[in-house]
């Protein structure tokens, strides 16, 4: 049993909730429950999981390898590896818990 099956998830519904994270990300990241600074700081920083998920498409494991692209992209500070991550941690939390798009919160190890 592969990957999308075993989480009820079929490769249309990745693609789905690929482009609904691409063309919604500020808008999600707007609602969330954090003062207007968090949020900016959030909607600044999605950018470059945005970039990476339309490049490789989104996946379960979108998140885990999204973190091991950070940590061997050189160009960028521990500091600012950071907060992309945290960015992106949000957003999959979020369509976990409050628009159910995911199966279970993929930002879990």
């Amino acid at each position: 049993m592969d990957l999308v099956s075993k989480n009820n998830l079929t490769s249309d519904q990745l693609f789905q909730t690929q482009e609904f994270i691409l063309a919604n990300a500020n808008q999600i990241l707007s609602s969330i429950d954090a003062t207007p600074k968090t949020i900016k700081s959030y909607q600044y920083n999605i950018d470059l999981f945005l970039d990476y998920i339309q490049d490789n498409g989104f996946y379960l494991n979108s998140f885990r390898d999204f973190k091991k692209h950070l940590a061997t992209n050189v160009s960028l500070s521990a500091s600012t590896k950071k907060v992309k991550f945290q960015a992106a941690k949000k957003i999959l939390t979020e369509l976990y818990s409050h628009y159910n798009f995911l199966p279970k919160d993929i930002t879990l190890n």
